[in-house]
């Protein structure tokens, strides 16, 4: 609650207010990295492309055609559903937000999280082109991601 009264109501002078907006500054620069680094590290991903974020805090995947015939998977909402049931992985489907054939990713997980849930998004959507997705689900990892460190291929 206190952060919330900080954003609707701002220090207006003093050194709260070169506290406040240092701090912002830094936040917003932080989150800026890493929808950035999660942009390219979805990129790397076969069969989708990635929006670049432009301010938000989140960002979304195109699914590309291509991997979604190779993969039989019908549209958005299939496809984070069976990322759901098979790896345990949270997206949104880009159609509740009038966006079919896109899925949203939010940029705000731990790094660890975020590291483990493109391998396992990177392993079942290459399954998924080349057999169909099969496997047992995993523990759930809900992906709202931020910088992904050990990953320089893709970040």
């Amino acid at each position: 609650q206190v952060a919330v009264g900080l954003m609707v109501n701002p220090p207006t002078s003093g050194p709260e207010l070169k506290a406040y907006e240092k701090e912002k500054k830094e936040k917003l620069a932080s989150l800026e990295r890493r929808a950035n680094k999660v942009a390219a590290a979805l990129d790397a991903l076969e069969g989708v492309s990635c929006v670049r974020p432009q301010g938000a805090m989140y960002l979304f995947l195109k699914l590309e055609d291509k991997f979604m015939a190779a993969s039989g998977i019908e549209d958005d909402r299939e496809f984070c559903q069976r990322l759901l049931s098979e790896e345990g992985i949270v997206l949104l489907p880009g159609a509740a937000f009038n966006m079919p054939g896109y899925v949203r990713v939010v940029v705000c997980a731990p790094t660890e999280k975020l590291n483990e849930a493109f391998d396992r998004i990177d392993a079942w959507a290459l399954g998924a082109a080349n057999m169909g997705c099969v496997g047992d689900a995993a523990a759930p990892v809900a992906v709202t991601p931020p910088a992904l460190a050990h990953h320089s291929s893709r970040a």
